[in-house]
């Protein structure tokens, strides 16, 4: 997959949004998704970004958004929330604090009225830095049960993942799921 321009006559269109607290690597996995090398270098995200690319193989035309994770920009954000199908909510393994965030995000999110057919992925980007993490399994069991429970009514599918945007692991396993029978 590569950045191309989007050919909505051929393409089911597909829009993928990225939420999560600022540094949890939101921008990067949207480079990386797009086929881009990876920028050791921090630039915030001011507002939103958006990248469009087209997987022909799967006939899709897929618009992946990524957000600020600065809150002051919330309400600005919740324009492009709408006719979203595939929502990731973006924590840092390193950093407990972005974890917890996950459900603040959604709950912004889903304030706006979201599709039945939804998928959430929930990633944790970082696993490069194992010595360094805060989030186990334990942590994320809670987190699902959490969500089953409180907002199961909201989405189609619901699935963890744990990657590195820098060694790419686990990155094509979450876009997978995030395109497959959209």
């Amino acid at each position: 997959m590569g950045l191309a321009s989007i050919n909505k006559t051929e393409n089911k269109l597909v829009k993928l949004l990225i939420l999560g607290d600022p540094k949890v690597g939101k921008t990067a996995f949207r480079k990386r998704f797009a086929g881009n090398n990876f920028d050791k270098l921090y630039f915030p995200t001011i507002s939103i970004d958006c990248t469009n690319i087209t997987d022909n193989k799967n006939h899709l035309a897929i618009s992946v958004w990524d957000t600020a994770g600065n809150t002051d920009y919330l309400s600005a954000m919740k324009r492009f929330y709408q006719n979203t199908d595939g929502l990731i909510l973006m924590y840092d393994l390193t950093n407990f604090d972005s974890f917890k965030n996950t459900v603040k995000w959604f709950l912004n999110f889903i304030s706006v009225g979201i599709k039945p057919s939804l998928k959430i992925a929930i990633i944790g980007n970082k696993n490069d830095l194992q010595r360094n993490m805060r989030i186990n399994e334990f942590h994320q069991e809670k987190l699902r049960q959490y969500f089953i429970e409180n907002f199961g009514k909201f989405y189609n599918s619901l699935d963890f993942f744990e990657i590195s945007v820098l060694t790419k692991e686990g990155l094509a396993t979450a876009i997978n799921f995030l395109i497959s029978n959209v």
